[in-house]
């Protein structure tokens, strides 16, 4: 069975370091980040034919194996690493989804952040607000970036959440508290 280099976080991070041990199966599935669909859908980068082909397949349903008859042979885990790297394409098994808690749940598995974890998580809260709302993220943007506190950090995060998740469904919702895990995973390496 083809195995495809891990990237062991939800997001790929160009400032942190590749696991050289790790692998993901063929099971695994690939979704397009925000980049990758503003990519697909605006042509934003001229991507090589082989990149652009897999960056339309990739859906967020189908495993990687399925794509293999797509491309040549062992040409896949290369494609699907460089999309990674390109920050177009993400895991979607290093997230959790929020079908069974709802999103103060979600929320409050940030119980402590040190103060690289705390503006790592803010910055990538406004950050996706901004992406995903775009001018009604506005108001999120700005009270995150008066944030001092945790506590009230929580709350603007479920306020935000909310807000996503009544705009662009759950699905977008999963996204920003995936994100913001992975800047708390990033922050308490920094």
């Amino acid at each position: 069975m083809m195995q495809v280099e891990a990237l062991t976080t939800a997001r790929f991070n160009p400032n942190r370091a590749a696991p050289t041990n790790k692998f993901f199966s063929d099971a695994i599935v690939f979704r397009k980040t925000i980049s990758g669909r503003h990519e697909f859908e605006h042509h934003g980068t001229s991507l090589r034919a082989e990149l652009r082909r897999l960056l339309v397949l990739v859906d967020g349903k189908r495993e990687a194996q399925s794509l293999t008859s797509c491309f040549r042979s062992g040409e896949l885990p290369r494609l699907l690493r460089e999309l990674c790297e390109l920050g177009l394409i993400e895991s979607t098994s290093c997230e959790s989804v929020l079908t069974d808690t709802s999103i103060a749940d979600a929320v409050l598995e940030i119980r402590s952040l040190t103060d690289a974890q705390f503006k790592a998580v803010r910055t990538a809260a406004m950050h996706a607000a901004s992406e995903l709302l775009g001018a009604l993220g506005k108001p999120h943007c700005a009270a995150l970036g008066a944030c001092k506190e945790l506590v009230l950090l929580r709350t603007l995060l479920t306020k935000l959440g909310e807000q996503i998740k009544s705009t662009l469904g759950a699905d977008a919702s999963t996204l920003l508290f995936a994100i913001v895990r992975d800047a708390a995973a990033t922050g308490a390496r920094a």
